[in-house]
């Protein structure tokens, strides 16, 4: 046990070293600049900690509600395979009414490093006007650099891109074991008329247990190949046809084999899909199944016609995004073969502070029409080896959070 005296002594000590400290730190004016605009950054790719080290012009505040510049980026897949980013700029109190958009791409096989340092970039590019209607203007240095002649890139690839993907995974103990193995290849070719794209990959998942008596292994395998063929017609409507196979023990199929054509319509031109999006597509396929064993409706293989019609809209706005679908399948040799799925999501800032956020969907299942009809075994219902008779399934999360106290957002310290 230490003496109280020596406590006493420490805590005088750890005291005195705080309050030296706090008398050496840098004033708040420093830290908060005087006459800055205030920025909330609407961002969930970028790189917070690194934009708030950088933009050192700017003060950082933790909700749109309290700033001068709401700076919402919006994201979508380019045809490179990289990315597209929608910057947009909406000026609140002294900035009501100022609005600006600034468009970048990246590549895939950029690094983490270069996507933020572009995002930056064009942060930078964006606020300058903002800026510069504010005392902090005098203190601006604007630099160009002069870009070099070059001829005209020809791709040599011609716009095709191709990925290969595999993954391994295992756990267990002295008891029990788990693996996985995934791969997946796939090539892809996106225009401005047409969009190509071709996959391959299998997966395999085991699981095994070990007692005195020996040990039970169970296996999953999966596997597939699939095609799409997607044409532009004008900006609100394109056309496709798209072809799948896939095998599955956990489906009780050797083999599923279909082929489907499809129209869809965006309400909203399709060039403002990565901020508003409300398309209604309709597809009609065919599809051949070989069944690993007999079906509860006495079949060991079958072709089959059926109609998809799927609706859904999805918003990205200064308060949050909204997304929401309905999503049929019915087989037409009959109609009490369907499922139909409803999904939604929801975040919005609703007061300063205050964020609520929903996802979810639900199916009402009727379309089972591979189900064994031999029955599960008990491991199969336990492990969840195969494919269970079920009239419904769903997944839901709901969540709030609530802020309060100081409105800046500058400082970043990373220790520990």
């Amino acid at each position: 046990m230490f003496h109280p005296k020596i406590i006493s002594f420490i805590l005088i000590s750890l005291f005195s070293v705080q309050l030296s400290i706090a008398q050496t730190e840098t004033p708040i004016s420093d830290t908060f600049l005087e006459g800055a605009p205030k920025i909330y950054i609407d961002c969930s790719s970028c790189d917070n900690d690194y934009l708030r080290r950088e933009l050192t012009f700017v003060n950082f505040v933790r909700d749109r509600n309290q700033a001068d510049i709401h700076i919402l980026v919006s994201r979508q897949q380019n045809g490179g395979g990289g990315s597209e980013y929608m910057v947009e700029f909406i000026g609140q109190n002294d900035f009501t009414n100022m609005v600006d958009t600034l468009i970048f791409n990246t590549k895939e096989t950029d690094t983490d490093d270069v996507v933020r340092k572009e995002t930056l970039k064009y942060f930078k590019l964006g606020l300058t006007r903002f800026v510069a209607k504010t005392p902090l203007s005098e203190h601006l240095l604007i630099t160009f650099t002069k870009p070099t002649n070059q001829a005209i890139v020809k791709d040599k690839w011609n716009n095709w891109v191709f990925e290969i993907e595999g993954n391994f995974w295992t756990n267990g103990d002295e008891n029990y074991r788990s693996m996985g193995i995934y791969n997946r290849y796939e090539a892809k070719r996106v225009i401005e008329d047409l969009k190509l794209q071709f996959g391959v990959w299998w997966n395999y998942n085991d699981q095994k247990f070990t007692d005195n008596s020996g040990y039970d292994l169970f296996i999953n395998r999966s596997k597939g190949t699939n095609g799409d063929f997607v044409f532009s017609l004008n900006e609100k409507w394109s056309a496709a046809y798209e072809y799948n196979f896939f095998a599955s023990t956990w489906g009780n199929k050797d083999f599923d084999f279909s082929n489907e054509i499809g129209l869809e319509y965006n309400i909203f031109p399709y060039k403002e899909s990565s901020r508003r999006a409300w398309i209604i597509r309709y597809n009609f396929g065919t599809t051949y199944m070989d069944y690993t064993e007999r079906t509860v409706y006495d079949k060991t293989h079958e072709w089959l016609t059926y109609s998809r019609l799927k609706s859904a809209i999805e918003l990205t706005q200064p308060w949050g995004s909204v997304y929401s679908s309905i999503n049929g399948i019915i087989y037409l040799h009959d109609f009490d073969r369907n499922r139909l799925t409803l999904s939604g999501g929801l975040s919005v800032n609703l007061f300063e502070g205050f964020s609520v956020n929903f996802n979810g969907n639900y199916s009402r299942v009727r379309d089972q029409i591979a189900l064994s009809a031999g029955g599960e075994s008990e491991a199969d219902i336990l492990l969840r080896q195969r494919e269970l008779a079920s009239g419904y399934n769903y997944w839901f999360n709901f969540g709030v959070s609530y802020s309060f106290g100081s409105i800046y957002n500058n400082i970043v310290n990373p220790r520990f």
